[in-house]
């Protein structure tokens, strides 16, 4: 990013050192504002972040972009070589996302048979308590079932 209209050194040592650390009162420090007095250190570094704060948003992007193939490098790990299943589905939801492949609603559109979703019910809470929750919805829904089929008697 072009930083010529910056004339003052301090601001663009500013700059370029919040940019690296993420710290506005360490940068201000190394930027040689610091004459003592924390307080008005730190009120000054938070006006520096707002009065840079186009030219900072924009060495952000340029540093963002050297770390894009790698970030695309470790996401694409995750999605293949991780142990569990939670993560490589986030990585290649995430993956998805970033490439333009996003569903309507946001959501992967995951079809599973009733045997399959009872088997990972069974996994996450044990036979016994996949049978009472299986139960339990089996109940209600003859109870809605029922009471939706009988007249209503005034």
């Amino acid at each position: 990013m072009d930083l010529s209209h910056i004339r003052s050194k301090q601001r663009i040592t500013f700059l370029r050192e919040y940019v690296d650390t993420g710290d506005a009162v360490r940068a201000a420090r190394f930027a040689g504002y610091d004459h003592g007095d924390e307080r008005k250190l730190k009120l000054h570094a938070s006006n520096l972040k707002s009065q840079l704060r186009e030219e900072i948003d924009g060495l952000m992007k340029e540093k963002l972009s050297g770390v894009g193939p790698k970030a695309l490098t470790v996401m694409e790990n995750l999605m293949d070589r991780s142990e569990s299943d939670q993560v490589r589905l986030h990585a290649a939801r995430d993956l998805l996302d970033r490439s333009g492949w996003k569903s309507v609603d946001g959501e992967l559109d995951v079809k599973k048979t009733v045997e399959e979703m009872e088997a990972q019910l069974v996994g996450l809470v044990g036979r016994d308590g996949a049978e009472v929750l299986l139960a339990k919805v089996r109940t209600k829904r003859t109870v809605t079932e029922t009471s939706q089929a009988l007249p209503v008697v005034n």
